[in-house]
């Protein structure tokens, strides 16, 4: 018999053994529930094997200083850039090309057409099949200026040409991938990534996958020298993610390879700090701008490093000093990449809600091209949106190429945006009517991200959803780590902690 005496779980217990016997009421788990947070990776001590409990990532940007008209200031959010231009997700489906003649799209089941895609001048490379006329190429009016016959792979387009689409069969939409290279890479879906992984105590992969086999590292010096990685039969390097100001230590149990140089790189890719190792225990702190560091290996005896030589490595870097004999810990690590088609600013994160994971994204976004409804101000220079919803925090607003004015509107400044709880105001410098704001906003597009006063929830794909619920901390040491690009975002989780 069991008997809930508060709902919160079985606090007194008859139990009656079938053979006659008493049987021994449940113990108390060994375990404490412990919520982490930090920026782009957390080390969970004492942890035991067991899936990870409300995993959220939170979104930051950020803005060189000081946008102005001419001088515009890129604004930069979380999440890893794709290298594939093509979005499958804005291709209008159940349309062709015609083989001949006008642009206009004719209906066919089964087929798509892409959105429009804006060129560069430089080399792309399409991968996948290409069906139907393959590419059309317009000008920067969208206008069509011919058929692209050529099949896909590296393409370097005509002068004149601003967008070109892509035609083709929908069961080839997920192949597809134009980037700007010579050569095809794998395949990326489209949008803004996110790469977790979760690994042990040992972060030191021996996945000679990893490994940059047959190279070695020069630093042209200080105090930002670039690194220039080159062919070295000898040698191997290893580029591993850490975090600034963290005290890290390297084990050697190999014996028979060695590191013999570590240098920490910033976000420039450039060397900001060097090591020289040459020992089978060393420990280093890292610099206050760290973002991760290029190891150096070679072995012992001066022959050439080989694949089967990283697969069997001894060798561990663990967060942490450590002071006593440790013994080897193998690598062992979980990935998966989230997909969103659009960066996470700092008003957005990655949560569960009602049972699903998925992007509570708390911003908008938009260009400001000349055809919206402006109206102009009794102030000088200053003029709003006709319909605009407010933010639900006043001046939470970043525009690439105007400051973000904090105060009242009665005191904007020249080349600045303001956003209030009811109203969006801009002031340039020497703008004074509608229409001249409509001509040079139409040359000049503004960029401008906010925090929005509704919300939009966009689950993750199933497939994502259950490789997040699948992660898991290991016994003893864990951690986990999010690359999103530029930019870091902040972790925050909860994992059981061993008492």
């Amino acid at each position: 018999m069991l008997k809930m005496v508060d709902g919160t779980g079985i606090i007194g217990v008859d139990m009656v053994c079938p053979l006659g016997g008493a049987v021994s009421p449940p113990q108390p788990p060994n375990y404490d529930n412990v919520e982490m947070e930090g920026v782009r990776s957390l080390m969970l001590p004492n942890s035991l094997k067991a899936p990870l409990e409300r995993v959220e990532l939170i979104g930051n940007s950020t803005q060189g200083e000081n946008p102005m008209p001419d001088n515009p200031q890129e604004i930069k959010s979380a999440g890893r850039k794709s290298k594939n231009l093509f979005n499958k997700n804005t291709a209008k489906q159940g349309y062709e090309f015609p083989s001949a003649g006008s642009d206009v799209e004719a209906l066919k089941e089964g087929w798509f057409v892409s959105d429009f895609m804006p060129v560069k001048a430089t080399t792309y490379y399409i991968s996948g099949k290409a069906t139907g006329n393959g590419c059309k190429l317009y000008n920067k009016d969208k206008v069509f200026v011919k058929n692209m016959q050529a099949s896909f792979g590296n393409i370097k387009f005509d002068e004149g040409i601003a967008y070109f689409r892509i035609n083709g069969e929908i069961k080839d939409l997920d192949k597809i991938q134009v980037e700007e290279r010579i050569v095809a890479t794998d395949y990326e879906p489209y949008g803004y990534l996110l790469d977790v992984k979760v690994t042990g105590k040992n972060l030191l992969s021996n996945k000679p996958t990893d490994w940059q086999i047959g190279k070695r590292i020069s630093w042209s010096g200080y105090p930002e020298g670039a690194i220039t990685i080159y062919p070295v039969a000898k040698n191997a390097v290893n580029v591993i993610s850490l975090k600034p100001s963290t005290t890290y230590s390297i084990i050697n149990n190999s014996g028979g390879i060695v590191i013999n140089r570590i240098v920490e790189r910033g976000s420039s890719e450039n060397g900001i700090k060097d090591h020289d190792v040459r020992s089978s225990k060393y420990t280093f702190v890292t610099n206050q701008n760290t973002m991760n560091a290029i190891l150096q290996f070679e072995k012992v005896d001066g022959t050439e490093l080989l694949s089967t030589d990283i697969e069997f490595i001894k060798i561990m870097l663990v967060e942490g000093e450590v002071n006593e004999p440790t013994p080897y810990e193998p690598y062992t690590e979980q990935t998966l990449t989230l997909t969103s088609d659009r960066p996470l600013t700092k008003w957005d994160k990655l949560v569960e809600q009602g049972g699903e994971y998925g992007i509570m994204y708390n911003s908008k976004h938009m260009f400001l091209n000349g055809s919206e409804d402006w109206v102009k101000s009794s102030i000088d220079n200053v003029f709003y949106l006709k319909s605009f919803e407010g933010l639900p925090n006043s001046y939470e607003i970043f525009c690439d190429k105007l400051k973000n004015f904090r105060a009242s509107v009665n005191g904007i400044e020249l080349n600045c945006i303001l956003g209030n709880r009811t109203n969006l105001y801009i002031c340039i410098d020497g703008i004074a009517d509608i229409g001249t704001l409509k001509t040079w906003l139409f040359e000049n597009n503004l960029e401008v991200y906010y925090n929005s006063k509704e919300s939009q929830f966009v689950p993750l794909s199933q497939e994502e959803q259950t490789q997040l619920r699948n992660l898991h901390s290991y016994n003893g040491t864990t951690n986990i780590m999010v690359d999103s690009g530029e930019v870091e975002c902040g972790i925050k989780l909860t994992y059981r902690k061993e008492i």
